[in-house]
């Protein structure tokens, strides 16, 4: 699993190989090449959670990070869509439970 220059502050990989992924096929004409620069002890860590979470390169993992920050990014907009569940948990033998319930809810939708 090579990933260019090793890095000076850490071991030598084990030769085990990581789990493997299923990714989705993407053609090398439709990959775009980058250049980073990046800080030897910050790569180190990124190298640490990405062999922690599986990935096979450095590339994988960068791709899936810029992902979630696009759909984080989008659902952040006021213009967003997000979707989301509310459970409540409660004991039914309440005293006026519902009256509760019901302002719990009009406050929410408000």
């Amino acid at each position: 699993m090579s990933r260019g220059r090793a890095c000076p502050t850490r071991p030598a990989r084990s030769a085990v190989m990581p789990r493997a992924r299923v990714l989705p096929y993407i053609r090398m004409s439709d990959l775009s090449r980058i250049g980073v620069a990046i800080a030897t002890d910050l790569l180190g860590e990124f190298d640490d959670l990405i062999d922690k979470r599986g990935y096979t390169n450095r590339s994988e993992a960068f791709r899936d990070l810029i992902r979630a920050e696009l759909v984080r990014e989008s659902s952040s907009r006021p213009a967003g869509r997000v979707v989301g569940s509310l459970t409540v948990v409660y004991d039914h033998h309440v005293r006026l439970l519902e009256e509760k319930l019901y302002e719990m809810r009009i406050t929410i939708t408000a």
